[in-house]
């Protein structure tokens, strides 16, 4: 899990490095406007959580099978040691969407910071104001509630389309916000 969770801190910053001033202005020999770029960086960050997805849980199989020649496998063989091909698919389906939300809300919150620069200390301020009040009232109910929505969804189908339908809102957000900029400010 600690290699899937690296990947998803990586895909947020990527996403966020995507929309910086260096890139923007990397942008300007390739594209003519700002939806054109966007819909690159948006094709790009499709493309590197596939990647990222395939890789990480590979990644964690390969750290299974380390640590079993490592430990000659006699305290480590369980019953969710073996993978099957299903399990596999499955944890690539899961991590591409979970790397893709994670990467579209990189992308808002650069997309917010393009806007204005305020917006890089307003929105993380805000959300831990959030867990730090749901904290005091011993309930966390709000910050929970919007985890448990996304996360602990059982159903594959339900999960996809709720992480999809959450994903095209930050992309769309993202859009309308960075479009009124231009490609390369003077």
């Amino acid at each position: 899990d600690i290699i899937i969770y690296f990947t998803i801190f990586w895909a947020f910053i990527i996403a966020y490095l995507l929309t910086s001033q260096d890139y923007r202005n990397n942008d300007f020999s390739f594209v003519s406007n700002r939806l054109s770029s966007n819909l690159a960086n948006i094709l790009f960050l499709i493309t590197a959580s596939i990647i990222g997805s395939i890789t990480a849980v590979l990644g964690g199989v390969l750290l299974r099978v380390i640590v079993y020649f490592i430990t000659d496998g006699a305290n480590i063989i369980s019953e969710n040691f073996f993978l099957t091909f299903g399990d596999l698919l499955s944890g690539f389906a899961v991590t591409f969407l979970y790397l893709l939300l994670v990467g579209s809300m990189g992308y808002l919150y650069g997309a917010f910071g393009q806007m204005n620069r305020l917006f890089i200390i307003v929105l993380p301020s805000f959300l831990f104001g959030a867990i730090i009040i749901d904290g005091r009232n011993n309930q966390m109910q709000t910050v929970s509630k919007i985890m448990d929505y996304i996360i602990a969804e059982p159903s594959p189908m339900l999960l996809t389309v709720k992480i999809v339908s959450i994903v095209l809102i930050f992309f769309f957000t993202a859009l309308l916000i960075s479009n009124r900029l231009e490609v390369r400010k003077y």
